[in-house]
């Protein structure tokens, strides 16, 4: 211990005795590269913040300016989509005006009869369809106008929940169309009318609902097929202005619903065609006679029976009805005595209904004019697409387009209304129905 003791007070005795105490030395050189080490640490801190900042800036711009590219580039597409003239139909599309929607309870709220606007009904819209169409022709209803209808009833042949088909038990075959016809009817009647019970999809809650029976005048019930495609809009505004002109002439005293009434493209047949597309001569032949239906043309060509004898709403062109001329239909489903034709007879389901409503009313009840007297008599209903019914002069005058057109044929710039209501065949061109539904509405909406 002496030695240990000795050498550590030679070590002690070599220090400075004078000036600052060696610890303090000590810690302060420790202090001052501190100081040091922290400034440069600062230095290079700021300068990574401030880069980092300026980058941050950097790529906001940049995002910024990116995403005002993107929405001019967008908008340049989207208005190059609305400039494009798809296969011819645009000059028809533009001239159709989409009539602005109605607040139904306008003439509920007691203002005077110059004031009130004509109520729109409601459309219960029922499509007569396939499962082979399921994935096609019904989606693309479904993502357009089919849902503008206030219900919707897929009449199909077998039932698909994904889409709320509904299978009927006719065959889905063009021949028995009739049949299907008579069966949907008899389901919308039951489910619906008879027992106010809800019908199809309610396209304003997504869920069935029921009917109030109070509103039941208000329902009209349109026939369309898959390939259709229908501007709800004015369909609506068309039959309350029917119905609005109709109790203005009956003074009220009578509810157009009590009524039987049908509206679509008139068609027409001759008692000779009646016998080829019917299928039961002998029953043309009893009812033509019955009715005194006019078979002279005023000509003395020897073709009488080629004249105009019967019109119907076409089942293309869709036709549109109330509920008094569906129980009208329905009563005659179950009248044996009407429309008894030759049970091998495949007739036509447009042409069926109308001869069966006919029968049944004792010929008081025939289609609706649709016209649209205000623009030339231009039609409202058309059996072909757009660019079509522009061009209809393609058709020889000897076709079946001319010779079912009972008030004649109207092409080119006074083919179809600015009113229009219907176009069909949509399925020929793939795409054409996504361009309507754009042309009518969304380009329109973003001008």
């Amino acid at each position: 211990m002496a030695v240990s003791y000795a050498r550590a007070s030679r070590n002690l005795s070599t220090r400075p005795t004078s000036g600052m105490p060696y610890e303090k030395s000590i810690l302060r050189a420790l202090v001052f590269m501190l100081m040091v080490w922290t400034l440069q640490r600062i230095r290079v801190g700021n300068e990574f913040v401030v880069s980092s900042i300026s980058m941050r800036v950097v790529d906001d711009v940049d995002a910024v300016n990116e995403r005002a590219s993107l929405a001019h580039s967008n908008a340049a597409e989207s208005r190059a989509d609305c400039d494009e003239d798809f296969l011819d139909n645009k000059v028809v599309l533009d001239a159709i005006e989409v009539a602005a929607v109605n607040n139904e309870n306008n003439n509920k709220d007691g203002k005077s009869d110059q004031q009130q606007q004509p109520v729109w009904p409601k459309i219960a819209c029922f499509i007569m369809t396939h499962s082979g169409n399921h994935k096609t022709r019904v989606r693309k209803v479904l993502a357009t106008w089919g849902k503008r209808c206030d219900r919707l009833i897929l009449a199909s042949n077998v039932t698909d929940d994904a889409i709320g088909a509904i299978a009927m038990t006719s065959k889905a075959t063009w021949q028995n169309l009739w049949r299907k016809l008579q069966e949907t009817l008899e389901y919308v009647w039951d489910d619906h009318v008879n027992h106010h019970h809800h019908l199809g999809r309610d396209n304003a809650k997504h869920d069935p609902v029921e009917q109030d029976e109070s509103n039941d005048a208000e329902w009209f019930f349109l026939k369309a097929d898959d390939d259709s495609y229908i501007i709800m809009e004015n369909l609506k505004s068309f039959l309350a202005q029917q119905m609005a002109e109709r109790n203005h002439n009956r003074n009220n005293n009578n509810n157009h619903n009590d009524v039987p009434l049908i509206f679509g493209r008139h068609f027409g047949v001759s008692i000779k065609k009646l016998k080829q597309d019917v299928g039961d001569p002998n029953y043309v032949t009893r009812i033509a006679q019955h009715y005194e239906w006019d078979r002279d043309d005023g000509d003395d060509d020897g073709d009488d029976d080629e004249h105009t004898a019967f019109r119907f709403p076409s089942g293309g062109s869709a036709y549109v009805f109330n509920q008094a001329y569906m129980k009208l239909l329905v009563d005659g489903i179950h009248n044996a005595s009407a429309y008894s034709i030759n049970p091998k007879a495949k007739p036509p389901e447009d042409l069926s209904q109308a001869l069966l409503a006919y029968e049944q009313s004792d010929g008081s009840v025939v289609v609706q004019p649709t016209r649209d007297e205000a623009a030339d008599h231009a039609e409202r209903f058309h059996m072909f697409a757009p660019s079509e019914m522009y061009s209809l002069e393609r058709w020889k005058p000897h076709s079946w387009v001319y010779k079912m057109a009972p008030d004649g044929i109207q092409k080119g710039e006074r083919c179809c209304s600015k009113n229009t209501v219907s176009f069909h065949q949509m399925d020929r061109y793939p795409g054409l129905m996504e361009y309507m539904e754009r042309q009518l509405y969304e380009c329109r909406r973003h001008p």
